[in-house]
């Protein structure tokens, strides 16, 4: 664990989510009622009190390797200049990285200082704005959002194209 703040912001989930972080003495949780994805990220980024001027935003299906979190420890250590950086991602499928297709070069905002970044307001696909300089870490995060199969990977994208053809 690369941080002594850990928080989890929970949609009043049904599974054990909230029941597994209470566990550990180093995690808080939050509860809020999801009501879309740009709410419930702004609120994470704006209304939860942190410990530290850095946050890393990660989401249930991600996970940051060793090498990652010592770069990230590095970056916030640092007298670099940057309020935020981007951070590509291992995207896996079926248990193996995605490692063509255009998904690679993909990179997002993740760490941030909280008070230099907002989220665009946007139906699905948000994405964080920042107010200053933004770097890039050289490691990425681990990504598994294709475990429940290929019919709710389906559902998913058709949903996300569904709303980017709105807007």
């Amino acid at each position: 664990c690369f941080s002594d703040d850990i928080v989890v912001l929970d949609s009043h989930s049904t599974d054990r989510t909230v029941e597994v972080a209470e566990q550990h003495e180093n995690v808080r949780v939050f509860k809020r009622p999801f009501d879309n994805e740009y709410n419930q990220r702004t609120y994470g980024i704006h209304e939860i009190p942190y410990k530290h001027k850095w946050l890393y935003i990660c989401d249930a299906d991600e996970w940051v390797t060793p090498e990652l979190s010592h770069e990230i420890n590095q970056a916030i250590t640092s007298d670099a200049p940057h309020v935020a950086y981007l951070l590509g991602y291992a995207n896996h499928f079926m248990g193996k990285w995605l490692k063509h297709g255009g998904i690679e070069s993909v990179r997002l905002m993740r760490l941030v200082r909280t008070d230099c970044v907002h989220y665009e307001k946007r139906a699905t696909n948000i994405h964080l704005a920042a107010q200053g300089s933004v770097g890039e870490l050289r490691n990425r995060f681990q990504h598994f959002s294709f475990r429940k199969g290929l019919s709710a990977w389906f559902t998913k994208h058709n949903e996300y194209a569904y709303c980017e053809a709105i807007e």
